[in-house]
């Protein structure tokens, strides 16, 4: 949908423009999507700061005023919110493209909202009343936007941002604000209010808008959900302790079964994490390598392009689902984690179905994952540990590079194994938990979905991972070997104690 025709004043210049929906990126603590608007042309003539790399427009009286303006003046008589707000952009400026190597987004060198020349060369930075300049855009919380290539009206691909000036709604006085919930957040619902600290509002914009330009260099569609992942995850690898994704965690737990590449309401923001797990196993600089693939090779999967592009890039997929698996079993378990900022925010578990009671020692199938890199969850209880039931991961036929994780409860001990075919993953509980929690991450072979299993059983394992030992408590009745001969004095390597009821532990003999 367009909007209604708007004139950019260029150095005394008027260049006729239409600004669209699709011309504009926006963020917002409360996540709407941009409604269209009478676009409306600024009568106001900004200040322009320069730094390093950046030229910020801004204002310091009416509707416009920059937030905490007169709070005081820097030596050269800018104020000094603006002066901090310039170290802020220059501070993403040498991450983005100084550590990590992004090409430098194209500067306009306007700016286009308030109708000024700016230094070509600089990128631009308009801080204003964003309702001011967009009727349409009133009630929904808007604090920062990109503007596309295709808004140039050059015709150049220059880029600019666009900042909300004080973070108070225009024409409601309601506050910006992150909310989460109460209980996590030591009774308080409000994680931040940007009205009042306005510098962290504008971190997050800047650091989050600014990592969608460096996207345009090689894909300017704003519509698949690897977008907003990566651009949440850049704001919080560029501002580590402005715990702006805070707000999406408890959602990303609730949904953690939907697919990660959803692309419709919050789900692109909140699944931040599985960028996080990306970026640790493989390196900072793998988003680099997979724009470009992206930009060629999607198609409209985004799971099945990225199963691809991963395989194009000889990376194992494996190893960033164990992590990503490992991460989430972490933030429901309420660990310490990077996501959770060392233990600062407890996540409410959700209520998970629970697995049917097993009344032989036949082996059961007990969950299997729905979607791609979606992680289902199933919870076992305290009366379904009654007859020692110990749970196995087992990899049936090729499960490509899905993964199964298992957490017990309360004592937060995690597991996370990559299935492999005819390999036998045994755990039982630790001594003192009342739960244990499973989940399965399915990945792509093909267009096919791939499984892992967890069963119940009473049986020996017949394969275990040393890494990996079962330490269930109980008396020990027998002693057996990995393949469930009877222990002898010419027994070498790891022997299981334990029995059919209390399950099994690992022992390391003399020998190994």
């Amino acid at each position: 949908m367009k909007f209604a025709p708007l004139c950019w004043f260029v150095a005394g210049l008027t260049v006729p423009a239409t600004l669209s929906a699709a011309d504009i990126h926006a963020i917002s603590p409360f996540e709407k999507s941009p409604l269209s608007g009478a676009a409306r042309k600024l009568a106001v003539v900004p200040d322009i700061y320069e730094t390093a790399h950046f030229a910020i427009a801004y204002t310091t009286s009416g509707v416009h005023a920059v937030n905490q303006a007169g709070l005081g003046l820097n030596s050269k008589g800018v104020p000094v919110v603006i002066d901090s707000l310039g170290k802020l952009a220059e501070q993403v400026w040498r991450l983005a493209i100084d550590t990590l190597g992004y090409p430098a987004p194209i500067p306009m060198d306007s700016a286009m909202g308030y109708g000024a020349k700016t230094r070509a060369g600089k990128f631009t930075i308009e801080l204003m009343d964003l309702v001011s300049l967009q009727s349409g855009w009133a009630d929904q919380g808007y604090f920062g936007y990109a503007s596309r290539p295709s808004s140039d009206p050059g015709g150049l691909n220059r880029l600019e941002l666009l900042l909300e000036n004080d973070f108070i709604e225009g024409g409601s006085n309601k506050p910006l604000r992150v909310i989460v919930d109460p209980v996590n957040n030591h009774g308080d619902s409000v994680l931040y209010d940007y009205s009042k600290d306005p510098l962290k509002g504008w971190a997050v914009a800047i650091s989050h808008e600014f990592y969608h330009s460096l996207q345009y260099h090689w894909d300017a569609q704003y519509l698949y959900a690897f977008h907003e992942m990566t651009a949440t995850w850049f704001a919080t690898r560029a501002f580590p302790k402005i715990h702006h994704e805070w707000q999406y965690l408890q959602r990303f737990v609730n949904h953690s079964a939907q697919p990660v590449f959803r692309s419709d309401s919050t789900y692109p923001y909140e699944n931040f994490p599985f960028i996080t797990a990306l970026t640790k196993s493989f390196g900072e600089g793998v988003l680099k390598d997979l724009w470009p693939d992206h930009a060629s090779k999607f198609s409209g999967d985004e799971a099945v392009w990225f199963h691809g592009a991963l395989l194009r890039l000889k990376k194992d997929e494996s190893l960033s689902n164990i992590e990503y698996m490992r991460s989430f079993l972490m933030l429901f378990g309420n660990v310490s984690s990077d996501l959770n900022d060392k233990g600062g925010l407890f996540i409410k578990s959700p209520v998970l179905k629970q697995w049917r009671k097993i009344e032989d020692s036949t082996e059961n199938s007990a969950i299997a994952g729905v979607t791609y890199y979606g992680i289902e969850l199933v919870a076992l209880n305290r009366d379904q540990f009654a007859n020692g039931w110990n749970v196995v991961l087992v990899g049936e036929n090729d499960s490509a590079k899905s993964v199964g994780g298992i957490i017990g409860l309360p004592s937060k001990t995690i597991h996370v194994e990559l299935p492999i075919s005819g390999k036998r993953y045994i755990y039982g509980r630790e001594p003192g938990d009342t739960a244990v929690v499973v989940g399965t991450l399915p990945s792509v072979l093909g267009k096919r979905l791939w499984t892992a299993g967890f069963k119940f059983t009473t049986a020996a394992p017949t394969w275990i991972r040393s890494a990996h030992p079962l330490s269930l408590g109980g008396s020990f009745k027998h002693r057996v070997d990995l393949h469930g001969r009877p222990v002898t004095s010419s027994t070498r390597g790891i022997v299981l104690e334990g029995d059919f009821k209390t399950g099994w532990r690992r022992k390391v003999v003399v020998g190994e």
